[in-house]
């Protein structure tokens, strides 16, 4: 991975037209604003984001980051989500969050899937871009 960086307990880490993020704790809303610069310059910089996130120490999000993140996602394009480790509340929750943004979203997103593991969210995500063109 070309650039990688921390914010708060988070790590980014930017590959051409893919972020992976690994969450460690509760996402705060302050720190999603800074991981979501990330995925905006990415999408500026490539047209298109993937986006991998190792949520296997991630804490549910609070309402305002959730809402926030809905907010985000339905005004983007993202061409895929790969997750893996995450609970089953925050699949859960995540399904909700990005499926209501996919309703009301004034652009399409890509496919949403969990993986058993990080080199499986790769694979899918280099199968995407294939397919992609």
């Amino acid at each position: 991975m070309a650039n990688e960086e921390s914010i708060g307990s988070h790590r980014v880490l930017v590959d051409g037209d893919t972020v992976l993020t690994r969450y460690v704790g509760v996402p705060e809303l302050v720190h999603l604003r800074e991981i979501h610069q990330h995925f905006d310059r990415v999408l500026v910089e490539h047209g298109r984001l993937f986006i991998i996130n190792d949520m296997s120490h991630s804490g549910v999000p609070p309402t305002e980051a959730r809402r926030w993140i809905a907010d985000w996602a339905r005004t983007r394009r993202v061409s895929g989500i790969a997750n893996f480790g995450a609970s089953l509340p925050i699949r859960m929750l995540q399904s909700l969050v990005l499926n209501a943004a996919r309703l009301v979203g004034s652009h399409p997103m890509g496919n949403i899937v969990n993986t058993a593991g990080e080199a499986e969210a790769f694979a899918w995500v280099a199968a995407q871009r294939r397919l992609l063109g």
